[in-house]
């Protein structure tokens, strides 16, 4: 798999619990987060994942709106279904991310 010049990963291990991996050219940095309960809140994938991904410039023409996608993981051009987009991330990242550290 390729990965483009900034890629992060994470992955809830429980409640409190989060491993967070960055990965950027040349250089990676793993790191385990933690939280209380407390800290918690419900994270709208409407609202805010596709808003930040489309301010990254992923969900653009030039990156993974492409129609063909990027890398193998397509996304709607400019967040246009948001239904569709959180399919295709979990799908993508289940399949292709589930074995990595």
């Amino acid at each position: 798999m390729e990965l483009s010049a900034f890629d992060i990963f994470m992955r809830a291990f429980s409640a409190g619990a989060l491993s967070l991996l960055l990965i950027t050219t040349g250089a990676r940095a793993d790191s385990a987060l933690g939280a209380p309960h407390s800290a918690f809140r419900t994270v709208s994938f409407r609202n805010e994942v596709v808003a930040v991904l489309s301010k990254a410039g992923c969900s653009a023409g030039t990156c993974h709106g492409n129609k063909n996608g990027k890398g193998g993981f397509k996304l709607s051009l400019r967040g246009q279904d948001p239904d569709v987009d959180y399919i295709a991330l979990t799908d993508f990242v289940e399949a292709d991310h589930s074995s990595r550290p």
